[in-house]
């Protein structure tokens, strides 16, 4: 789920590339790393990789590695990093990956490297058990440590305060309150009511905790589908209303990037999101509405307690590299104590049990929307849902399949019940039994 100000116009559904590097723009599709002492490293364009790029400079003068990165829109990443690991190709070392997505395909088609020997070699020096629990657990998608945690992200909701100040409306705790609030922001017919994500590909990231708080996971406890569930069918129709009654228009074509340029230029009222986009939204190097913001976790439906998805991306390493050694080097140093520390600084919540309490950290919260902030992350470490989507080795394609199915009902096209259905129908086939 993911972003960042001065990037703001790299959407996942543009063929863009912005490569940097200290010396040259090194590109890692041109061939092998030029020497042993460089690595090849490919990041996804959103707020963990945009806070520690300028921090390599550092890294480099430190160990001598020189690191050649490339900034990638999240599909063009993907793409890219899948096309080096079939070729088994040694120009990449180092890729961000997302475990909850591909992490049972890649394992099973032996793309990662395992890093437990690394681990066990440098596990005090590196202090590998300061990771929390949940985050260490979600670099193991088939029981071996695959990655390191980068970030702990979660979903959350960021408002208007000056709007709902205008309107005399109350921050909503529930579904109901937040359907009211919209209908009273859509009939004064000033600003986009909620931006969420719409897109096919994207949409799980914010679908999951509307669903959940219905009281239901994707899956059965034998696992198998579970969208012929009444309460299923309640959470895809609650979702289908926020877009289709409130969202804004061309929903289907929005991921992160729309949604937070529009509530960023001042176009909506509320913005359905990853807890990440905190420094976008209120930066006022790329917010107009900086001072106005306020962020809340997702009401609560009929479940009665907060459903907050938790994700955790990691850095991984190629096991085609042959610079394993440095690679392993600059994976170290980008999650380490130090790093994550100044990261967390901007607004990236740290995987790391020590940094999350580090009051080097804590006491850099301190407008009024950074301590909403850090509540929000609080509620993830207790009730976040890992199941950010179904889990099996056709993740993607099931992501799809939801991503179509609600695009009908987005669009008028179809009923929730419609839609629910065709979920239920061709989830089945995909889902690991």
């Amino acid at each position: 789920m993911h972003h960042m100000s001065r990037f703001r116009w790299l959407s996942a559904g543009v063929a863009a590339t912005l490569c940097f590097s200290m010396a040259a723009c090194g590109n890692p599709s041109d061939g092998p790393s030029d020497s042993a002492k460089s690595i090849n490293v490919i990041l996804d364009n959103h707020p963990w990789a945009n806070k520690l790029i300028p921090l390599i400079p550092e890294f480099e003068k430190q160990s001598g590695i020189k690191v050649n990165y490339e900034l990638l829109a999240e599909q063009q990443m993907k793409q890219k990093i899948q096309l080096n690991l079939q070729s088994k190709s040694n120009t990449m070392d180092v890729f961000e990956s997302l475990p909850a997505i591909e992490g049972r395909l890649f394992a099973s088609s032996g793309y990662y490297e395992n890093l437990e020997p690394f681990i066990e070699k440098d596990r005090a020096a590196m202090d590998f058990d300061d990771f929390a629990p949940g985050a260490r657990d979600a670099m193991k998608p088939d029981g071996k440590t695959i990655g390191l945690p980068e970030n702990v992200e979660s979903s959350a909701l960021f408002y208007r305060k000056d709007l709902l100040e205008k309107y005399s409306i109350e921050v909503p705790t529930t579904m109901d309150e937040l359907n009211a609030a919209l209908q009273i922001i859509k009939d004064k017919g000033e600003v986009i009511p909620i931006v969420l994500r719409g897109h096919p590909d994207a949409m799980a990231g914010t679908f999951g905790p509307i669903f959940h708080a219905y009281d239901v996971n994707w899956t059965k406890p034998d696992g198998t589908a579970n969208f012929d569930d009444p309460k299923a069918i309640q959470g895809v129709a609650q979702y289908i209303k926020l877009a289709k009654d409130f969202g804004p228009p061309g929903v289907t074509n929005n991921t992160f990037t729309q949604s937070s340029a529009l509530f960023s230029q001042g176009k909506a009222a509320f913005e359905l999101e990853s807890s990440n986009e905190v420094g976008t939204l209120t930066s006022p190097e790329s917010s107009t509405v900086a001072d106005n913001v306020g962020v809340t976790t997702v009401p609560v439906g009929p479940a009665g307690k907060p459903t907050p998805t938790i994700t955790v991306w990691g850095v991984a390493m190629s096991p085609y590299s042959e610079a394993k050694d440095e690679a392993w080097e600059f994976m170290k140093w980008a999650t380490s104590k130090q790093t994550e520390l100044e990261l967390a600084k901007n607004g990236i919540a740290p995987p790391r049990s020590s940094v999350g309490a580090d009051p080097a950290y804590t006491d850099t919260l301190t407008t009024p929307a950074q301590k909403q902030w850090l509540s929000v992350i609080q509620a993830v470490y207790e009730f976040g849902n890992p199941e950010a989507s179904p889990m099996g080795v056709q993740t993607q394609q099931m992501r799809t399949v939801l991503g179509n199915a609600m695009g009908k009902g987005f669009l008028g096209q179809a009923s929730p019940e419609e839609v629910a259905a065709e979920i239920q129908t061709n989830l089945a086939p995909l889902l690991d039994k």
